[in-house]
């Protein structure tokens, strides 16, 4: 099992989240533990170490909180990396990667499948066929998308669908050859 965690400041230094982790087992709690054994090999993260010193100097603990449990370590790997980018953001966190697999921002959510989401091209390349053929069916309300700012964004499992209608014979596709 694997699951996704959160180090936070206690809730007398304000109590915001600092790092977001991944992990199994006893994970979530060795953090602390090479900041208290000064083990700078075992961490390798300067700020978040230097985060865990001062709350532990102030007499206070770090607030350890398992957010989600997984079976799978590539889900685990997806959620760390929405937390990370969507609701917490890089900047506000000691975190020294994106999160997943360490890639950049742009790269992960296609390599992690988070969000499942296809661009224009995306879907014209996967159903093998023109961009504007793509467009024409959302026009004709055959294929949902959404748009973020001018550019039109699809979810696969959309894509998918529209595939599977596509597979359905239709009343007037019947014959009757005989």
């Amino acid at each position: 099992m694997y699951y996704v965690y959160t180090l936070s400041y206690p809730e007398e230094m304000g109590g915001a989240v600092f790092y977001v982790g991944k992990g199994s087992g006893n994970r979530v709690f060795a953090h602390e533990k090479f900041v208290r054994l000064n083990d700078k090999k075992r961490s390798g993260n300067h700020h978040k170490d230097v985060v865990i010193k001062r709350i532990l100097d102030a007499g206070l603990e770090v607030r350890k909180e398992v957010v989600a449990s997984f079976d799978l370590e590539t889900d685990a790997l997806a959620y760390e990396w929405f937390l990370i980018n969507i609701v917490y953001g890089l900047r506000n966190l000691t975190n020294m990667t994106t999160g997943g697999i360490g890639y950049t921002v742009e790269d992960s959510p296609r390599l992690l499948g988070v969000p499942d989401e296809m661009t224009t091209d995306d879907v014209a390349h996967y159903l093998n066929v023109h961009r504007k053929t793509v467009i024409n069916l959302v026009e004709r309300g055959e294929l949902r998308g959404y748009r973020v700012g001018r550019n039109w964004r699809f979810r696969k499992s959309d894509v998918d669908e529209y595939l599977e209608r596509q597979r359905e014979p239709k009343p007037d596709d019947r014959r009757d050859n005989g």
